[in-house]
């Protein structure tokens, strides 16, 4: 084998080990970070006929979840912004899943007194809102009742039964 052959081999083998390493790092399983997917998708729509908002049980009390029983979140300042689906645009929605319906009247059950709405998305479906806030599941919310998404970044807001947004967290 030439000089110039062994060269091109150690090289491929040192770039094929250097990229084995990063896709190590990419996701570490110890650290209970999850990775980040690279498309911006939508909650699945609940069936037609099922609540798509309803009340369910957390440690902040009764709020607002979806079919699952995933606490459902809303931006505080998605309140005065024009229209749903307010800031959360594809970085957010990284973390952010927009709550999605297959009907322009979703069903709902248990709120008392909520405003709900929906936005037509450009995929053809509708994304659910509440008192004029957009509502969405956080990732980190591995299973249903969790509140892993409460005031992150201080204003991502569970809301209460009627709508209103709950402003305190477990830590305080």
């Amino acid at each position: 084998m030439s000089t110039r052959q062994r060269l091109r081999n150690s090289s491929l083998v040192a770039v094929a080990a250097a990229g084995l390493v990063c896709a190590g790092c990419a996701y570490d399983i110890s650290s209970g970070a999850k990775p980040e997917p690279t498309t911006a998708p939508t909650s699945p729509p609940a069936p037609v006929g099922q609540p798509v908002v309803q009340v369910g049980d957390s440690a902040l009390g009764p709020v607002e979840t979806d079919s699952q029983g995933f606490t459902l979140y809303a931006q505080l300042e998605d309140e005065a912004a024009p229209a749903p689906p307010g800031d959360c645009n594809d970085v957010c929605r990284r973390s952010w899943v927009p709550v999605t319906s297959a009907t322009e009247d979703p069903a709902t059950a248990g709120l008392t007194g909520a405003a709900v709405d929906t936005v037509r998305l450009d995929d053809g479906g509708y994304q659910v809102v509440v008192n004029g806030m957009a509502l969405y599941r956080n990732r980190l919310d591995d299973a249903a009742g969790e509140t892993n998404g409460q005031g992150a970044e201080e204003h991502w807001w569970a809301l209460d039964p009627s709508g209103t947004p709950i402003l305190t967290t477990l830590d305080e």
